[in-house]
């Protein structure tokens, strides 16, 4: 794979990862209150932040590659910053998304 299709795709790990973790826990809503298992959401969001920052490492190992070889182009080096930045984003959505499954116990 090359550098730009793997960066592209570490710009995407992100969102496609908080749209799977807001699908999925809508998903299963139903079935954590019949079966009592209320650790699924945190699984869900746990494998979404990990996904998301293992992204956010591969792409700022790359970032800094690109930078300290010049002879590269600047729209990898972009890409690069971007993927970075907007895994780190997502981080904190992601986060910001667990607080309800803590403060909201939908069983109740």
């Amino acid at each position: 794979m090359n550098r730009a299709a793997a960066l592209w795709i570490e710009l995407l790990t992100g969102p496609t990862m908080w749209m799977l973790s807001l699908l999925l826990n809508f998903t299963i809503a139903p079935w954590i209150c019949q079966l009592h298992w209320t650790a699924a959401p945190y699984l869900v969001i746990s494998a979404a932040i990990i996904a998301t920052a293992i992204a956010g490492w591969l792409s700022s190992r790359e970032w800094k590659r690109i930078r300290e070889d010049s002879t590269e182009k600047t729209a990898l080096h972009a890409l690069a910053a971007a993927a970075t930045v907007l895994s780190g984003s997502f981080i904190v959505v992601l986060l910001a998304q667990a607080i309800p499954n803590t403060a909201l116990l939908g069983c109740s």
